[in-house]
């Protein structure tokens, strides 16, 4: 398209007058592309061959089109909203639902750990009566060793539960205990921001340079790297281009570019709105709530306190199952 606008200014510096240069140029390019450079209207070729006469080493040799105007301003609108909802997104994904979790851990974790221990706990006791009940019942003397070997391996995916439990609950005490300076935050989500417009491939031309630093972009985005944010923002400002939308005056592009920004703002808005809607994001509030704390606390200490029971029934009868083999 840009060749053909070339094209066109070279032929209306040719032609004697504006009806001249409308006539040569449908002959020479055809009514359809004509309509689709310079607007719905033909007369606009006399514009364009006046303007060219004018002032011919202007950008273009031609004001844009009303219509051409218009979509560049709409893609222009949708590619700010799109920049802020993928930073809002990723803001949300790598800084608020760790937070989240972090803080529903330390206020809950350690309890619903308790619990998946007495679980757990309870469960080998449960299985190692069992196993022991079925040797007596064949007249067997039990291997005892024989079957806690089998119980661990049978258990191995409950244990390992209750170690990743753990983990998390400790990690999240440490996520707590020591975060990033306010400060600090502020710079690296400047940063990001920044580097969203300058690098989104939804945003910019994309070639295999912007998509390496694209990458590590987001590698340091989610390490809270801000120095290395800085050496990518300084990369990509050497290479800010024009968006696609920016480099053409053609009216068909510019309307597919906008319906293609328009679609991908939407998909963005509903991935967004689905985060913000499932956990850990939809506890953000009773998270805050001391009373629903309380309530947590309360079910927990409910549920040791029958866990604690059962381990007790089943204690003892492994103290009588033991005796029994022994007789």
């Amino acid at each position: 398209m840009d060749d053909m606008l070339a094209q066109l200014q070279a032929l209306a510096r040719t032609c004697r007058d504006g009806e001249d240069f409308r006539e040569r140029a449908l002959e020479r390019f055809g009514l359809a592309a004509l309509v689709g450079l310079l607007g719905s209207e033909l007369r606009e070729a006399e514009a364009f061959f006046q303007q060219v006469g004018e002032n011919p080493a202007a950008e273009g040799g031609m004001d844009l089109h009303p219509q051409a105007a218009r979509l560049r301003e709409e893609c222009r609108d949708l590619a700010l909203e799109l920049a802020n909802l993928v930073f809002q997104h990723d803001s949300l994904v790598t800084e608020l639902i760790p937070a989240l979790e972090a803080e529903y851990l330390t206020k809950l974790g350690p309890g619903r750990t308790r619990v998946l221990e007495l679980e757990l706990e309870n469960r080998r006791l449960q299985r190692r009566i069992e196993a022991i009940q079925a040797c007596l019942n064949r007249g067997r003397a039990p291997d005892l060793e024989r079957i806690d070997q089998a119980l661990e391996e049978e258990l191995s995916s409950w244990a390992e539960e209750v170690a990743r439990q753990r983990r998390k609950v400790e990690q999240a005490r440490q996520a707590l205990t020591e975060p990033m300076p306010v400060a600090e935050l502020r710079h690296l989500r400047s940063l990001y921001r920044e580097l969203v417009k300058l690098l989104h491939p939804d945003l910019n031309p994309q070639t295999p340079e912007r998509a390496r630093l694209w990458l590590q972009v987001q590698q340091a985005w989610q390490q809270g790297d801000s120095q290395g944010l800085e050496l990518l923002a300084d990369l990509a400002r050497r290479l800010e281009g024009r968006a696609t939308w920016e480099e053409t005056s053609a009216l068909d592009r510019l309307a597919a570019e906008r319906d293609r920004l328009k679609a991908h703002v939407q998909r963005v808005a509903a991935r967004l709105q689905n985060l913000k809607g499932s956990f850990p994001c939809d506890h953000q509030e009773r998270l805050s709530d001391p009373g629903w704390i309380e309530e947590q606390d309360l079910e927990n200490r409910k549920t040791l306190e029958v866990e604690l029971q059962r381990r007790e029934v089943l204690q003892q009868r492994l103290r009588t199952l033991l005796e029994e083999s022994c007789v």
